[in-house]
């Protein structure tokens, strides 16, 4: 099962969903999102936005990476209610 909230470093992060195709969590903090799940599954997606973030796509900056309770996660700024897809959309129309 889920948590619906987690503490992580005394931060705490509220469930936003699970996804259906892969065991990764989405979680929302004060000024943060959270992403964990299995390593294998997780550490990929990271390394991803990181090449993001290299080649100066409009992603946000990943604050920090770690374990917690046997799970990987990585945390990243909040674009506040903005995200790629919904700027993409509005730049695209």
């Amino acid at each position: 099962m889920v948590p619906k909230e987690l503490i992580i470093d005394g931060q705490k992060f509220a469930l936003v969903k699970t996804r259906t195709y892969t065991p990764i969590s989405v979680y929302k903090g004060e000024r943060s999102f959270l992403r964990i799940g299995d390593r294998a599954e997780l550490e990929p997606e990271v390394r991803h936005h990181q090449q993001l973030i290299t080649l100066g796509f409009p992603v946000p900056k990943i604050i920090k990476e770690g374990e917690s309770n046997g799970q990987f996660y990585y945390e990243e700024e909040s674009f506040g209610e903005d995200h790629l897809g919904a700027l993409f959309a509005k730049e695209y129309t």
